[in-house]
């Protein structure tokens, strides 16, 4: 219980068997629009999130408690209810009895940025990230940036998806995504608009990658979080 109540960054929370939240923290109640915690107990995913994504969350949570398996330092975009999505590292693990039964599982979300990778990530690796960063509308050149590693582009690629459980590739879509989000905040421009602005080819594009990683259609995005303003 000291654990969940000692940290203000990261979001804590526990579930039953029935996937039903038992206990969390208060910025985790805060990232979802609740004043407390306590207005958290007992409910669902399909209660907290929309319907697409909530269903991909208890698609995971199903492989923990029958099977197990523990979900750990998955980089994912994960937005709260005002809309605005942020990159964040999750990590789920069952909860067992002394028995060994699994009868719950525990999650943990913390902010994705420079302060949690820089200690186990070397400076080239990083100033790989500020390029793609800062280059987001532009292909990926895996061996320019193999280049600046020291290493061939299968090692680069091995490294990369080692350090952040995805490839350069995706790396880039997420950072497209995220961006994609932070222009649709500020009002209705057209997707088609997002979509070449951020450096898809088409609105096409867009819309399935977007669906793939954020779990609904970027209208329904756009719908459930901002038109309600």
């Amino acid at each position: 219980m000291a654990l969940f109540s000692g940290t203000t960054e990261i979001l804590l929370f526990a579930k039953d068997s029935n996937k039903k939240i038992i206990l969390a923290n208060h910025p985790f109640a805060l990232h979802l629009g609740y004043k407390d915690k306590s207005d958290l107990m007992g409910k669902s995913d399909r209660e907290l999130y929309p319907a697409s994504m909530a269903q991909k969350f208890e698609h995971d949570d199903a492989l923990i408690l029958e099977k197990g398996e523990s979900i750990k330092n998955i980089v994912e975009l994960f937005p709260n209810k005002l809309g605005i999505s942020q990159w964040y590292l999750t990590q789920k693990i069952p909860l067992r009895t002394q028995n060994h039964e699994i009868i719950g599982l525990a999650g943990m979300i913390q902010p994705y940025n420079e302060s949690i990778i820089t200690s186990h990530i070397s400076k080239e690796l990083l100033e790989v990230i500020d390029e793609i960063k800062g280059n987001y509308h532009a292909p990926i050149n895996a061996e320019s940036l193999a280049k600046k590693c020291a290493v061939s582009p299968r090692q680069f690629q091995r490294v990369f998806k080692q350090t952040f459980h995805c490839s350069p590739k995706d790396f880039l879509i997420k950072e497209r995504l995220y961006r994609a989000c932070d222009l649709m905040s500020k009002g209705k421009i057209p997707l088609s608009q997002v979509a070449t602005d951020v450096g898809f080819y088409d609105q096409s594009d867009f819309s399935k990658q977007f669906k793939k990683h954020l779990h609904m259609p970027p209208m329904q995005y756009c719908r459930t979080f901002f038109d309600k303003r």
